[in-house]
C-alpha cells in the first residue's frame, strides 16, 4: 500500500496515484495549479487532519490499484491527443449545455437567489477564456509539442515553430489555468460549495451537479497539462537543443 509523507507535494501525490485526485478534490485541495504545496501545508490551511487524509489517501490507492493509469509513461503525443479528446471536446460539447441550463435557473430563481447571476456572469467569462485557450494549445502548442516529441525521437534538427522556445507559451497557458482556477473558486464560494437551497428545482440540481463535474475535469485536465505534459515538453527542448549545441 501507498504511504503518503506529509512533505509531498499534492501534484506528486496525484502524479503517483492519479486515484487520489478523488481525496483531494473532496476537501477542495488544488492539486493542479497550487500542486507545489505539501500536504502538511495543504491540511494546515485548510485544518484538516493530516493522518485522516493520509489513511484516506492510502485506502483508495489501494483499492483502485488495478486501476491506476500512469500518464507519466505516455509519451508526449499521445498525452496531447488524450488532452484534447477527452479534455477539450468535455468543454466544447458542455460549455453551452451548462450555460443554458444557467439562464433558466437565473430566470426562474434569481429573484431568491440573485448569486444566480454572478454565478452565471463568472461562468461566461470562464467558459469564453477556456475556448480561447483551447483554441491556442490546439493550434499553436500542442502541434509544437508533438513536432518537439518527434524531433527528439529522431535527432532531428529543432522544428520550426513561431515562437523561440516552448518556455513562453507554457508560461502563458500555466497563467491560464490559475485565473480558470480563481474563477471556479469563486462559483464555488457564491453557490456555498454547491449547497442545494429547499426550493431546488430538477434544473437547479441539475446546473449544480454539471458545474461541479465541470470543476472536477477542468483540474483534471490542468494537473495532466501543468505536472506531466509541460513538465516533459520543457526536458524533451532541452534535450534537443543540447543536441543541436553539440
Amino acid at each position: 500500500m501507498a504511504t503518503y509523507q506529509s512533505n509531498q507535494t499534492l501534484a506528486e501525490i496525484v502524479l503517483e496515484n492519479q486515484q487520489t485526485a478523488e481525496v483531494l478534490s473532496k476537501y477542495q485541495l488544488d492539486f493542479c495549479c497550487g500542486g507545489s504545496q505539501t500536504l502538511a501545508e495543504a491540511c494546515a490551511v485548510k485544518n484538516l487532519n493530516i493522518k485522516d487524509l493520509q489513511n484516506e489517501l492510502q485506502t483508495i490507492s489501494a483499492g483502485n490499484s488495478s486501476a491506476k493509469t500512469n500518464f507519466n509513461v505516455w509519451d508526449l503525443a499521445l498525452l496531447s491527443d488524450y488532452i484534447v479528446q477527452k479534455h477539450h471536446h468535455y468543454i466544447i460539447h458542455n460549455v453551452p449545455i451548462i450555460q443554458h441550463l444557467l439562464h433558466k435557473v437565473v430566470d426562474a430563481h434569481a429573484d431568491k437567489h440573485p448569486e444566480l447571476v454572478e454565478i452565471r456572469e463568472i461562468f461566461t467569462e470562464l467558459s469564453e477564456e477556456l475556448l480561447s485557450h483551447l483554441q491556442k494549445e490546439e493550434v499553436i502548442l500542442f502541434p509544437y509539442i508533438k513536432n518537439l516529441a518527434g524531433a527528439e525521437k529522431y535527432n532531428l534538427e529543432n522544428p520550426h515553430v513561431c515562437v523561440k522556445t516552448i518556455q513562453n507559451p507554457i508560461k502563458v497557458m500555466e497563467t491560464e489555468h490559475e485565473e480558470a482556477g480563481i474563477l471556479l473558486k469563486l462559483i464555488r464560494n457564491l453557490s456555498q460549495n454547491y449547497t442545494l437551497p429547499v426550493d431546488a428545482c430538477p434544473t437547479y440540481r441539475l446546473v449544480f451537479d454539471k458545474l461541479q463535474t465541470f470543476e472536477k475535469d477542468l483540474f483534471q485536465h490542468i494537473h495532466l497539462e501543468n505536472n506531466i505534459l509541460f513538465p516533459k515538453a520543457l526536458q524533451s527542448e532541452r534535450k534537443l537543443l543540447e543536441y543541436i549545441t553539440h
